[in-house]
């Protein structure tokens, strides 16, 4: 048995049956229980060896990626809890064997390590028994944990050895710049890289500073090339006067390119390629929630590596939908996380949802990812809706002239992620073409989000007429007058079939 240091060693097993190398579609019953040494099941403690054991239907996961999950729970090497059961996967858990540790989980200074093994073969096929688990036969001490599956120490990052006590020196990667200045000649002909000095300096950096007189000719032009630890622009220039004391009066111009490649400051910045530079970097939004309370709302954008080709980013909330379910009823929310960032590949444009526990619990993840500067506000998936109603108050009237009607305001993100469609209700308006305001009968509009949607249609009353209209594109709640093209398209052929009708008859 492994000496136990002055820790509290808790060891905790999770064995998942699941997809992991396996070619089945889950699993209908799982084996059911739960082992403590003050109730001492051992039909639950080795299944394999049991006379009986109770198997229970996956009744809270009625779905065919259901898997059969076993806990073993070990406290200074014994077995302390066993609990087995069903849950289900939705494909976002990493059932593959493994083992993961860590420290001060339920107690200060306890060593908790997670174990898991994979299989999904058939109904109750996770009676793994304790004797599954290799532990290791030496102490891997603080700078390495046990692998209770291979039996030999995984050691963190800078040290080695089967003890993990070798300390490795830290990698330390810096950029090579070409570093000069015409000022001293010596970017008069080309040199070759050189390593900064400082590994936080990541960019090289190129500028041109040309002085001219008050006549417009040029009466001095400097290169410099060097190491930097800000980005600035792919090629970008500036103005600034000099004063009349200096001898050198007249305008400074600086350009200014920066790159994040060794030796990519060779070139001469000039301004022109600022645009369409194809070395200009992407910019997006940058943030996580845990360590931005903003990130939610985030629209700051950062440049990216120069490697990356989208941003991205990825929701993930709990909801839980209410008893009615009117389409204007919002569910009860909380939002967990929220990821936004620069990504070399694209990500799959989806949500997931999957149940929690036996409850209405729901938890949702949605991402996306896309091309162009700060593209990644918002939440993914959702559209950006106009947001506006008239009247603003329930005293005021909706005058023909409102805003919200005629030029209503462009769109922007919905203030929950759930909400996956714009509406416009447009409420009394004229029959006859659908946008003209009848005497007598109060008129209103609202543009906004919704969560599942008003539908699409129109009732009618006499001279007026409501309609209703869900879409799910950015701004497409937006339009002037045509956003109930169907219901006016229907009514400007009856007002057809009518001229018609007279003309035949009279």
């Amino acid at each position: 048995m492994l000496e136990i240091s002055w820790r509290s060693w808790t060891i905790i097993f999770v064995v998942s049956a699941t997809f992991f190398g396996c070619q089945g579609e889950g699993v209908t019953e799982c084996l059911t229980c739960t082992w403590t040494p003050s109730s001492p099941d051992m039909n639950c403690y080795d299944p394999s060896s049991a006379t009986s054991s109770t198997a229970r239907d996956c009744y809270t996961h009625p779905s065919s990626n259901n898997v059969c999950q076993t806990t073993f729970t070990l406290e200074d090497g014994i077995v302390a809890y066993i609990r087995r059961g069903c849950e289900m996967a939705d494909g976002n858990q990493d059932f593959s064997e493994k083992c993961v540790t860590s420290y001060g989980l339920y107690t200060d200074n306890v060593e908790t390590t997670a174990c898991y093994f994979s299989c999904n073969t058939s109904n109750n096929c996770s009676a793994v028994t304790p004797q599954k688990m290799i532990p290791c036969d030496v102490n891997c001490g603080l700078n390495g944990e046990c692998d209770y599956i291979t039996g030999s120490c995984v050691c963190m990052d800078g040290y080695s050895g089967s003890t993990c006590s070798t300390a490795e020196p830290p990698v330390t990667e810096f950029l090579s710049c070409h570093q000069c200045d015409d000022e001293s000649g010596s970017c008069a002909m080309s040199n070759e890289p050189k390593k900064c000095q400082d590994q936080s300096q990541k960019y090289c950096s190129v500028s041109r500073t040309t002085t001219f007189d008050e006549n417009g000719k040029s009466i001095r032009d400097v290169i410099t090339r060097s190491c930097t630890t800000d980005y600035v622009a792919g090629d970008e220039c500036f103005i600034s006067s000099r004063g009349s004391d200096d001898i050198l009066s007249g305008v400074e111009y600086t350009c200014i390119s920066t790159c994040d490649k060794d030796g990519c400051n060779t070139g001469t910045p000039d301004g022109y390629l600022q645009g369409n530079d194809p070395d200009r970097p992407l910019s997006c939004v940058v943030c996580s929630l845990n360590d931005d309370s903003s990130c939610a709302i985030s629209t700051t954008i950062s440049f990216c590596p120069s490697s990356s080709t989208h941003c991205q980013s990825i929701v993930t909330y709990y909801k839980s939908d209410k008893a009615d379910l009117r389409s204007g009823v919002d569910p009860d929310y909380m939002l967990i996380s929220v990821e936004r960032s620069c990504t070399t590949s694209p990500l799959t444009t989806q949500c997931t949802s999957s149940s929690v526990g036996s409850s209405s619990l729901v938890k949702v993840t949605c991402q996306e990812s896309c091309q162009g500067d700060g593209c990644n506000s918002g939440w993914p998936t959702r559209p950006k809706c106009s947001q506006c109603q008239c009247p603003n108050h329930p005293t005021d009237l909706c005058e023909s002239t409102d805003a919200c009607y005629f030029s209503p305001p462009q769109p922007e993100s919905c203030d929950f992620p759930y909400h996956e469609f714009c509406i416009v209700q447009d409420i009394n308006h004229s029959v006859l073409d659908g946008t003209s305001f009848v005497d007598g009968y109060p008129r209103s509009i609202i543009r906004g989000c919704s969560y599942k949607g008003i539908g699409n249609d129109c009732s009618s009353e006499g001279q007026i007429e409501s309609c209703n209209k869900t879409c799910s594109v950015d701004g497409c709640n937006q339009g002037n007058g045509g956003t109930f093209q169907a219901s006016f398209s229907y009514s400007l052929s009856v007002v057809v079939s009518l001229v018609s009708f007279v003309c035949r008859h009279y």
